[in-house]
């Protein structure tokens, strides 16, 4: 009876192994031959994602780029904001 028990589960992990090894070749395969295609299908949407970020960039006045980015001092400041507010939520909850 144990004998055919370890018949069995050799015998599912054998068609498990075997489902497997086919599942791998199968990806591989439609990868090789699908990568021309998608290939090309990155390059269009590359390309259409280039065009609307200079949209974007042209709809913007020219200062949003120094607006968008925080120099050093505000960086410090924010930091030092964020480092009170938290002093604060831990004072109250102690007491």
């Amino acid at each position: 009876m144990v004998f055919e028990g370890l018949k069995l589960m050799v015998l599912g992990m054998a068609v498990v192994a075997i489902f497997l090894t086919v599942m791998i070749l199968a990806i591989s395969l439609s990868a090789h031959l699908l990568r021309a295609s998608t290939a090309r299908e990155l390059e269009q949407q590359g390309s259409s994602a280039q065009a609307g970020e200079k949209r974007q960039t042209a709809a913007r006045s020219p200062h949003a780029a120094t607006r968008d980015a925080p120099d050093a001092e505000e960086r410090r400041r924010l930091v030092a904001v964020l480092a009170a507010a938290v002093a604060a939520h831990r004072a109250r909850q102690a007491s």
